[in-house]
Protein backbone atom coordinates (compact mmCIF):
# COMPACT_ATOMS: atom_id res chain seq x y z
CA UNK A 1 0.00 0.00 0.00
CA UNK A 2 1.15 3.42 -0.45
CA UNK A 3 -0.03 6.80 1.38
CA UNK A 4 1.44 10.03 2.08
CA UNK A 5 2.07 12.02 5.37
CA UNK A 6 -0.35 14.82 4.12
CA UNK A 7 -2.66 13.44 1.57
CA UNK A 8 -4.29 16.63 0.86
CA UNK A 9 -2.62 19.41 0.12
CA UNK A 10 -3.88 23.05 -0.03
CA UNK A 11 -1.29 25.58 -1.20
CA UNK A 12 -1.46 29.45 -2.08
CA UNK A 13 0.93 29.93 -5.47
CA UNK A 14 4.57 30.88 -4.59
CA UNK A 15 3.82 29.11 -1.57
CA UNK A 16 6.67 26.78 -0.77
CA UNK A 17 5.36 22.54 0.11
CA UNK A 18 6.61 21.24 2.81
CA UNK A 19 8.43 17.90 1.57
CA UNK A 20 5.46 15.75 1.36
CA UNK A 21 6.72 11.90 2.01
CA UNK A 22 5.15 8.38 0.45
CA UNK A 23 4.44 5.77 3.32
CA UNK A 24 4.75 2.17 1.94
CA UNK A 25 4.23 -1.35 3.76
CA UNK A 26 4.77 -4.95 2.05
CA UNK A 27 7.65 -4.00 0.03
CA UNK A 28 10.42 -1.12 -0.70
CA UNK A 29 9.87 0.84 -4.17
CA UNK A 30 12.51 1.36 -6.80
CA UNK A 31 10.54 4.14 -8.51
CA UNK A 32 7.40 6.56 -8.85
CA UNK A 33 5.59 7.97 -11.04
CA UNK A 34 2.26 10.19 -11.09
CA UNK A 35 -0.59 10.95 -13.46
CA UNK A 36 -2.22 13.54 -14.06
CA UNK A 37 0.95 16.02 -14.34
CA UNK A 38 1.52 18.29 -10.61
CA UNK A 39 0.89 21.54 -11.24
CA UNK A 40 3.75 23.57 -12.24
CA UNK A 41 6.13 24.01 -9.88
CA UNK A 42 5.56 20.90 -7.80
CA UNK A 43 7.95 17.58 -8.54
CA UNK A 44 7.86 13.81 -7.38
CA UNK A 45 11.29 12.72 -7.13
CA UNK A 46 11.38 9.63 -9.17
CA UNK A 47 13.17 7.65 -6.66
CA UNK A 48 12.19 8.64 -3.36
CA UNK A 49 8.21 9.25 -3.94
CA UNK A 50 8.81 12.64 -2.51
CA UNK A 51 6.59 15.51 -3.53
CA UNK A 52 8.31 19.09 -2.94
CA UNK A 53 8.29 22.20 -4.48
CA UNK A 54 6.79 26.22 -5.30
CA UNK A 55 3.60 25.86 -7.42
CA UNK A 56 4.26 28.99 -9.81
CA UNK A 57 0.07 28.65 -10.98
CA UNK A 58 -3.11 28.15 -9.54
CA UNK A 59 -4.62 24.84 -9.44
CA UNK A 60 -8.22 23.77 -9.28
CA UNK A 61 -8.79 21.14 -6.49
CA UNK A 62 -7.16 17.88 -8.14
CA UNK A 63 -6.68 14.12 -6.70
CA UNK A 64 -3.38 12.86 -8.46
CA UNK A 65 -2.71 8.85 -8.56
CA UNK A 66 1.36 8.26 -7.55
CA UNK A 67 2.02 4.83 -8.32
CA UNK A 68 4.96 3.10 -6.87
CA UNK A 69 6.83 0.60 -8.28
CA UNK A 70 9.14 -2.38 -8.17
CA UNK A 71 10.18 -5.95 -9.36
CA UNK A 72 7.20 -7.64 -7.98
CA UNK A 73 4.45 -5.19 -8.58
CA UNK A 74 2.99 -1.53 -8.16
CA UNK A 75 0.49 0.24 -5.92
CA UNK A 76 -1.75 3.40 -6.49
CA UNK A 77 -2.00 6.03 -3.81
CA UNK A 78 -4.00 9.45 -4.13
CA UNK A 79 -2.81 12.81 -3.26
CA UNK A 80 -5.31 15.65 -3.43
CA UNK A 81 -3.97 19.18 -4.23
CA UNK A 82 -5.46 22.99 -4.48
CA UNK A 83 -2.90 26.29 -5.59
CA UNK A 84 -4.86 28.71 -5.05
CA UNK A 85 -4.13 32.40 -6.22
CA UNK A 86 -2.02 34.66 -4.25
CA UNK A 87 -3.17 36.97 -2.41
CA UNK A 88 -3.20 40.71 -2.96
CA UNK A 89 -0.56 42.96 -1.76
CA UNK A 90 -3.66 44.08 0.68
CA UNK A 91 -3.82 40.56 2.58
CA UNK A 92 -1.32 39.45 4.48
CA UNK A 93 -3.20 36.14 5.11
CA UNK A 94 -6.83 34.35 4.60
CA UNK A 95 -8.00 30.86 5.66
CA UNK A 96 -6.78 28.37 3.49
CA UNK A 97 -8.53 27.67 0.58
CA UNK A 98 -9.82 30.90 0.21
CA UNK A 99 -8.81 33.57 -2.46
CA UNK A 100 -9.49 37.28 -2.78
CA UNK A 101 -10.44 38.86 -5.70
CA UNK A 102 -10.73 43.38 -5.99
CA UNK A 103 -14.80 44.12 -6.53
CA UNK A 104 -13.29 47.72 -6.43
CA UNK A 105 -10.62 50.12 -5.11
CA UNK A 106 -9.82 53.70 -4.95
CA UNK A 107 -12.98 54.52 -3.80
CA UNK A 108 -13.72 57.47 -1.93
CA UNK A 109 -13.88 56.89 1.82
CA UNK A 110 -15.18 55.30 3.58
CA UNK A 111 -17.74 52.77 1.63
CA UNK A 112 -19.23 51.95 5.68
CA UNK A 113 -22.39 49.81 4.74
CA UNK A 114 -23.35 47.31 1.53
CA UNK A 115 -26.47 45.77 0.73
CA UNK A 116 -27.11 43.54 -2.08
CA UNK A 117 -30.39 44.18 -4.76
CA UNK A 118 -32.20 40.94 -5.91
CA UNK A 119 -30.63 41.67 -9.14
CA UNK A 120 -27.10 41.51 -8.28
CA UNK A 121 -26.43 44.70 -8.13
CA UNK A 122 -24.21 46.02 -4.68
CA UNK A 123 -25.32 49.12 -3.10
CA UNK A 124 -23.10 51.15 -0.86
CA UNK A 125 -22.95 54.64 0.83
CA UNK A 126 -19.52 56.79 0.93
CA UNK A 127 -19.60 58.13 4.95
CA UNK A 128 -17.86 61.99 3.89
CA UNK A 129 -19.14 62.61 0.74
CA UNK A 130 -22.93 61.65 1.24
CA UNK A 131 -23.07 59.78 -1.69
CA UNK A 132 -25.03 56.67 -2.31
CA UNK A 133 -23.16 54.48 -5.00
CA UNK A 134 -24.02 50.94 -7.19
CA UNK A 135 -22.12 48.47 -8.50
CA UNK A 136 -23.93 46.56 -11.33
CA UNK A 137 -24.66 43.28 -11.64
CA UNK A 138 -21.56 42.83 -13.69
CA UNK A 139 -19.46 44.08 -11.77
CA UNK A 140 -19.09 47.84 -13.05
CA UNK A 141 -18.78 50.80 -10.70
CA UNK A 142 -21.55 53.67 -11.66
CA UNK A 143 -19.79 56.60 -12.36
CA UNK A 144 -23.29 59.09 -11.14
CA UNK A 145 -24.15 58.19 -7.77
CA UNK A 146 -27.66 56.96 -6.94
CA UNK A 147 -28.19 60.36 -4.87
CA UNK A 148 -26.20 62.32 -2.62
CA UNK A 149 -26.93 63.63 1.10
CA UNK A 150 -25.44 66.64 2.23
CA UNK A 151 -23.88 65.57 5.80
CA UNK A 152 -22.58 67.01 8.50
CA UNK A 153 -18.82 64.91 9.10
CA UNK A 154 -17.27 64.05 12.49
CA UNK A 155 -16.06 61.58 13.99
CA UNK A 156 -18.49 59.12 13.65
CA UNK A 157 -20.80 61.20 11.48
CA UNK A 158 -22.37 61.27 7.85
CA UNK A 159 -23.69 58.66 5.58
CA UNK A 160 -23.85 56.06 8.17
CA UNK A 161 -26.52 53.02 7.66
CA UNK A 162 -28.13 51.68 4.29
CA UNK A 163 -31.05 48.98 3.64
CA UNK A 164 -33.16 48.15 1.05
CA UNK A 165 -36.49 47.33 0.80
CA UNK A 166 -37.31 43.49 1.79
CA UNK A 167 -39.64 43.89 -1.18
CA UNK A 168 -37.06 45.95 -3.54
CA UNK A 169 -37.65 43.82 -6.53
CA UNK A 170 -40.94 45.52 -6.83
CA UNK A 171 -40.60 48.67 -4.79
CA UNK A 172 -37.43 50.04 -5.46
CA UNK A 173 -37.18 51.44 -1.87
CA UNK A 174 -33.78 52.46 -0.38
CA UNK A 175 -32.98 53.32 3.11
CA UNK A 176 -30.25 55.87 4.78
CA UNK A 177 -28.75 56.78 7.92
CA UNK A 178 -27.82 60.23 7.79
CA UNK A 179 -26.23 62.90 10.29
CA UNK A 180 -27.43 65.69 8.56
CA UNK A 181 -27.88 70.29 9.40
CA UNK A 182 -31.58 71.40 8.89
CA UNK A 183 -31.01 74.62 9.58
CA UNK A 184 -30.54 76.86 13.13
CA UNK A 185 -29.92 76.52 16.68
CA UNK A 186 -29.44 72.38 17.49
CA UNK A 187 -30.06 71.93 13.61
CA UNK A 188 -28.03 68.55 14.09
CA UNK A 189 -29.66 65.36 14.04
CA UNK A 190 -29.38 62.04 12.68
CA UNK A 191 -32.27 61.11 10.14
CA UNK A 192 -33.74 58.07 8.25
CA UNK A 193 -34.34 59.03 4.79
CA UNK A 194 -36.23 57.16 2.27
CA UNK A 195 -34.96 57.17 -1.93
CA UNK A 196 -36.85 55.05 -4.30
CA UNK A 197 -34.17 53.27 -7.12
CA UNK A 198 -35.19 53.02 -10.38
CA UNK A 199 -33.40 50.32 -13.35
CA UNK A 200 -31.12 53.01 -14.37
CA UNK A 201 -29.54 53.32 -10.40
CA UNK A 202 -31.16 57.03 -10.02
CA UNK A 203 -32.61 57.59 -6.44
CA UNK A 204 -35.65 59.92 -5.90
CA UNK A 205 -38.48 61.10 -3.90
CA UNK A 206 -36.05 61.84 -0.90
CA UNK A 207 -38.38 61.54 2.57
CA UNK A 208 -37.63 61.81 5.75
CA UNK A 209 -39.42 58.66 7.66
CA UNK A 210 -37.58 59.51 11.16
CA UNK A 211 -35.98 62.27 12.07
CA UNK A 212 -34.81 64.06 15.08
CA UNK A 213 -32.59 60.99 16.32
CA UNK A 214 -30.27 61.86 18.63
CA UNK A 215 -26.02 63.05 17.71
CA UNK A 216 -23.26 63.54 18.62
CA UNK A 217 -19.32 64.21 17.79
CA UNK A 218 -18.99 60.78 17.88
CA UNK A 219 -20.51 57.30 18.96
CA UNK A 220 -23.91 57.65 16.75
CA UNK A 221 -24.41 54.07 16.06
CA UNK A 222 -25.71 54.37 12.72
CA UNK A 223 -26.25 50.47 11.36
CA UNK A 224 -29.90 49.94 9.49
CA UNK A 225 -31.41 46.57 8.71
CA UNK A 226 -34.51 44.71 8.25
CA UNK A 227 -35.70 42.28 10.20
CA UNK A 228 -37.54 38.70 9.01
CA UNK A 229 -40.26 40.84 10.24
CA UNK A 230 -40.39 43.47 7.87
CA UNK A 231 -40.17 45.85 10.01
CA UNK A 232 -36.77 48.31 10.17
CA UNK A 233 -33.95 48.52 13.11
CA UNK A 234 -31.56 51.09 14.10
CA UNK A 235 -28.85 51.52 16.51
CA UNK A 236 -27.65 54.69 18.17
CA UNK A 237 -24.51 55.00 20.06
CA UNK A 238 -24.81 57.36 23.31
CA UNK A 239 -23.25 60.07 21.67
CA UNK A 240 -20.79 60.95 23.86
CA UNK A 241 -22.88 60.85 26.69
CA UNK A 242 -22.62 57.34 28.55
CA UNK A 243 -25.79 58.41 30.58
CA UNK A 244 -27.73 58.65 27.87
CA UNK A 245 -28.22 54.92 27.22
CA UNK A 246 -30.23 54.33 30.56
CA UNK A 247 -31.88 57.88 30.38
CA UNK A 248 -35.62 57.04 29.71
CA UNK A 249 -36.02 60.50 28.14
CA UNK A 250 -33.16 59.53 25.29
CA UNK A 251 -33.17 57.59 22.56
CA UNK A 252 -29.66 57.31 22.66
CA UNK A 253 -27.67 54.27 23.11
CA UNK A 254 -30.17 51.74 21.86
CA UNK A 255 -31.90 49.60 19.18
CA UNK A 256 -34.73 51.38 17.46
CA UNK A 257 -37.73 49.45 15.45
CA UNK A 258 -39.81 51.19 12.81
CA UNK A 259 -42.09 50.08 10.31
CA UNK A 260 -40.98 50.59 6.99
CA UNK A 261 -42.87 53.72 6.97
CA UNK A 262 -41.21 55.28 10.09
CA UNK A 263 -44.24 54.48 12.40
CA UNK A 264 -43.74 52.80 15.78
CA UNK A 265 -44.87 49.32 16.01
CA UNK A 266 -47.11 48.52 18.41
CA UNK A 267 -45.31 45.57 19.84
CA UNK A 268 -42.65 47.27 20.77
CA UNK A 269 -42.01 46.86 24.44
CA UNK A 270 -42.80 50.74 25.38
CA UNK A 271 -45.63 51.67 23.90
CA UNK A 272 -45.34 54.98 21.67
CA UNK A 273 -41.57 54.36 21.56
CA UNK A 274 -38.96 53.26 19.47
CA UNK A 275 -37.03 51.53 21.73
CA UNK A 276 -36.24 47.73 21.58
CA UNK A 277 -33.12 47.47 23.57
CA UNK A 278 -30.93 49.87 25.36
CA UNK A 279 -27.76 50.38 26.91
CA UNK A 280 -25.52 50.41 24.47
CA UNK A 281 -22.64 52.62 24.35
CA UNK A 282 -21.94 52.54 20.64
CA UNK A 283 -23.12 49.21 18.47
CA UNK A 284 -21.74 50.09 14.33
CA UNK A 285 -23.17 46.73 13.67
CA UNK A 286 -26.51 44.64 13.94
CA UNK A 287 -27.21 41.46 11.75
CA UNK A 288 -29.98 39.02 11.89
CA UNK A 289 -29.84 35.19 11.50
CA UNK A 290 -31.50 34.42 8.18
CA UNK A 291 -33.47 31.17 9.18
CA UNK A 292 -34.35 32.07 12.87
CA UNK A 293 -34.47 35.39 12.48
CA UNK A 294 -32.44 36.46 15.84
CA UNK A 295 -31.13 39.71 16.72
CA UNK A 296 -27.34 40.37 17.32
CA UNK A 297 -25.40 43.13 17.71
CA UNK A 298 -22.23 44.30 18.51
CA UNK A 299 -20.70 47.00 20.95
CA UNK A 300 -17.57 49.04 21.16
CA UNK A 301 -16.41 49.54 25.02
CA UNK A 302 -14.07 52.57 25.82
CA UNK A 303 -10.78 50.98 26.33
CA UNK A 304 -11.56 47.65 27.46
CA UNK A 305 -14.72 45.30 26.97
CA UNK A 306 -15.94 44.79 23.35
CA UNK A 307 -18.86 42.94 23.13
CA UNK A 308 -21.35 41.05 21.05
CA UNK A 309 -24.80 40.56 22.20
CA UNK A 310 -28.32 38.69 21.32
CA UNK A 311 -30.96 40.99 21.95
CA UNK A 312 -35.06 40.48 22.48
CA UNK A 313 -37.48 42.89 23.23
CA UNK A 314 -37.35 44.79 25.89
CA UNK A 315 -33.75 43.72 27.01
CA UNK A 316 -30.96 46.18 28.38
CA UNK A 317 -26.92 45.61 27.25
CA UNK A 318 -25.91 46.91 30.67
CA UNK A 319 -23.98 50.31 29.78
CA UNK A 320 -22.73 51.90 31.35
CA UNK A 321 -24.24 49.82 34.14
CA UNK A 322 -27.18 47.31 34.73
CA UNK A 323 -29.68 49.11 36.47
CA UNK A 324 -31.74 47.29 39.19
CA UNK A 325 -34.06 45.01 38.17
CA UNK A 326 -33.49 45.43 34.54
CA UNK A 327 -33.58 42.17 32.63
CA UNK A 328 -29.77 41.86 31.07
CA UNK A 329 -29.58 41.10 27.44
CA UNK A 330 -27.65 37.65 26.96
CA UNK A 331 -23.63 38.57 26.22
CA UNK A 332 -22.52 35.90 23.38
CA UNK A 333 -19.06 36.78 23.40
CA UNK A 334 -16.86 39.85 25.62
CA UNK A 335 -13.48 40.92 24.36
CA UNK A 336 -11.85 42.04 27.34
CA UNK A 337 -8.88 43.73 24.90
CA UNK A 338 -10.63 46.51 22.40
CA UNK A 339 -10.92 45.24 18.76
CA UNK A 340 -13.39 47.74 18.31
CA UNK A 341 -15.61 45.07 16.07
CA UNK A 342 -17.01 46.52 12.74
CA UNK A 343 -19.14 44.29 10.34
CA UNK A 344 -21.01 41.38 11.84
CA UNK A 345 -22.85 38.74 9.75
CA UNK A 346 -24.39 34.74 10.13
CA UNK A 347 -22.94 32.56 7.31
CA UNK A 348 -25.89 30.10 6.09
CA UNK A 349 -24.64 29.87 2.38
CA UNK A 350 -23.79 26.45 0.93
CA UNK A 351 -20.75 28.07 -1.16
CA UNK A 352 -18.15 27.85 1.68
CA UNK A 353 -19.35 24.05 2.89
CA UNK A 354 -20.90 22.21 5.79
CA UNK A 355 -18.17 23.77 8.19
CA UNK A 356 -19.09 26.82 8.11
CA UNK A 357 -22.81 26.30 8.07
CA UNK A 358 -24.17 29.36 10.91
CA UNK A 359 -20.73 30.84 11.59
CA UNK A 360 -20.15 34.31 12.37
CA UNK A 361 -17.98 36.33 10.66
CA UNK A 362 -17.09 39.61 12.65
CA UNK A 363 -14.71 42.13 11.67
CA UNK A 364 -11.99 43.97 13.34
CA UNK A 365 -10.93 47.93 12.97
CA UNK A 366 -7.72 47.68 15.65
CA UNK A 367 -6.28 44.34 14.70
CA UNK A 368 -7.52 44.87 10.60
CA UNK A 369 -8.17 41.49 10.79
CA UNK A 370 -11.46 39.03 10.40
CA UNK A 371 -12.38 36.64 12.78
CA UNK A 372 -15.06 33.29 12.05
CA UNK A 373 -17.12 32.25 15.35
CA UNK A 374 -18.17 28.79 15.24
CA UNK A 375 -21.69 28.70 17.05
CA UNK A 376 -24.32 26.44 18.46
CA UNK A 377 -27.66 26.19 20.16
CA UNK A 378 -30.92 26.67 19.19
CA UNK A 379 -30.44 30.29 18.41
CA UNK A 380 -27.11 29.87 17.66
CA UNK A 381 -25.73 32.02 20.51
CA UNK A 382 -22.62 29.49 21.60
CA UNK A 383 -19.69 30.01 21.20
CA UNK A 384 -17.74 26.92 20.34
CA UNK A 385 -14.29 28.40 19.20
CA UNK A 386 -12.67 31.44 17.30
CA UNK A 387 -10.48 31.34 14.32
CA UNK A 388 -8.62 34.04 12.41
CA UNK A 389 -10.32 33.50 9.03
CA UNK A 390 -8.15 36.66 7.58
CA UNK A 391 -4.89 39.54 8.27
CA UNK A 392 -5.22 42.91 6.13
CA UNK A 393 -2.35 44.83 5.53
CA UNK A 394 -3.37 48.19 7.26
CA UNK A 395 -0.09 50.23 5.95
CA UNK A 396 -1.68 53.49 6.06
CA UNK A 397 -4.37 52.81 7.69
CA UNK A 398 -6.71 52.16 4.47
CA UNK A 399 -7.23 48.49 4.97
CA UNK A 400 -9.26 48.31 7.99
CA UNK A 401 -12.17 46.00 7.25
CA UNK A 402 -15.75 48.08 7.71
CA UNK A 403 -18.38 46.24 6.66
CA UNK A 404 -19.26 42.36 5.64
CA UNK A 405 -21.89 40.88 3.48
CA UNK A 406 -23.18 37.67 2.03
CA UNK A 407 -22.92 37.90 -1.86
CA UNK A 408 -25.90 36.26 -3.66
CA UNK A 409 -22.96 33.59 -4.99
CA UNK A 410 -22.27 32.45 -1.29
CA UNK A 411 -18.99 34.77 -1.51
CA UNK A 412 -18.02 37.28 1.57
CA UNK A 413 -17.94 40.73 0.73
CA UNK A 414 -15.55 42.85 2.93
CA UNK A 415 -15.47 46.80 2.19
CA UNK A 416 -12.41 48.59 3.82
CA UNK A 417 -11.39 52.51 4.10
CA UNK A 418 -11.18 52.01 0.06
CA UNK A 419 -12.08 49.04 -1.49
CA UNK A 420 -14.68 46.17 -1.98
CA UNK A 421 -13.02 42.78 -1.65
CA UNK A 422 -14.96 39.25 -2.64
CA UNK A 423 -13.47 36.61 -0.52
CA UNK A 424 -14.62 33.25 -1.99
CA UNK A 425 -14.27 29.63 -1.77
CA UNK A 426 -11.85 28.26 -4.27
CA UNK A 427 -12.86 25.44 -6.55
Amino acid sequence: SLVYTTPTVVLRQDGALAPDLPITTGGTPTSYTVTPSLPTGLTLDPTTGVISGSPTVPAFTTTYTVTATNADGSTPGPVTIQVTPPLPATFLSLESGFHVETVAAGLSPLPIKMAFAPDGRLFFNELTTGNIRVIDALGTLIPTPVATVTVVTGVEQGLIGLALSPTFASDGLLYVRASVNVGGPGGDRNQIIRYTVDANNLGSNPTVIVDNLPIGAGRNGGDLKFGLDGLLYTTTGDCQNQANAQDDLSLAGRVLRYTAAGAIPATNPIAGSPEFVRGLRNSFAVCFHPVTGGLFCTDNGPTVDDEIHYLTAGRNCGWPTLPMGALAAYRVELYPEVIAPTGLLFYTAAAFGAEYANNFFLGGYVHSDIRRLHMSGAAYTDVDYELPFALLDDTGGLNKPIDLLVGPEGALYVSTVNSIYRIKKYP
